[in-house]
């Protein structure tokens, strides 16, 4: 389905990609940060937190092992494309569940060098299981999380996440990336 701010595609890996993926972060040995800045504008509430685990900073790997994640996801776009990309940033979220849905506030995915938000980034999320969790978009669209459901979109779009009521926890892939010539 294509909308005019983001593009989704259900089923986006096939199951054993989807599954190589899983079982590197369902393994112990991968671990997870605490979180307390949820959107980094200043109208964080301090009771607010997530999980995380960032793969790639500013373009470098930040843990061994860590950009296989990314090379399986960003295969299919490089292919379709025929040409290379450059991931800035990419993280994995873990948001634990709340009594009632919970917005963790609109923002932006990539500032540029100059501290402007970035038209030139594109981002790509994709959900790790079924949950009534979901991503709301400025426009009021909202985007549901399902399994190996991926959304493209530009990272200077507005969106937030929105906390499931129905799993334990919802987790996300979101990488920003920029397509060469």
């Amino acid at each position: 389905m294509k909308n005019k701010q983001f593009e989704i595609v259900d089923n986006y890996l096939p199951e054993t990609e989807f599954q190589k993926i899983l079982s590197i972060v369902d393994n112990t040995a991968f671990t997870w940060s605490l979180a307390r800045q949820l959107i980094g504008n200043g109208k964080d509430n301090p009771e607010d937190y997530y999980f995380t685990r960032v793969l790639i900073e500013q373009g470098k790997e930040i843990f061994p092992g860590s950009s296989q994640i990314v090379k399986i996801l960003l295969d299919p776009i490089a292919a379709k494309l025929q040409k290379k990309l450059f991931v800035t940033r990419s993280k994995i979220n873990l948001f634990l569940k709340e009594p009632k849905h919970f917005g963790y506030g609109m923002h932006q995915d990539v500032i540029d060098g100059n501290g402007d938000f970035s038209r030139n980034y594109n981002s790509l999320l994709i959900y790790l299981e079924d949950s009534n969790g979901y991503t709301e978009f400025d426009d009021g669209d909202i985007v549901n999380s399902i399994r190996n459901r991926a959304i493209f979109f530009r990272s200077d779009v507005w969106h937030q996440t929105i906390t499931s009521t129905d799993t334990i926890f919802r987790r996300n892939v979101n990488i920003n990336y920029k397509i060469l010539n």
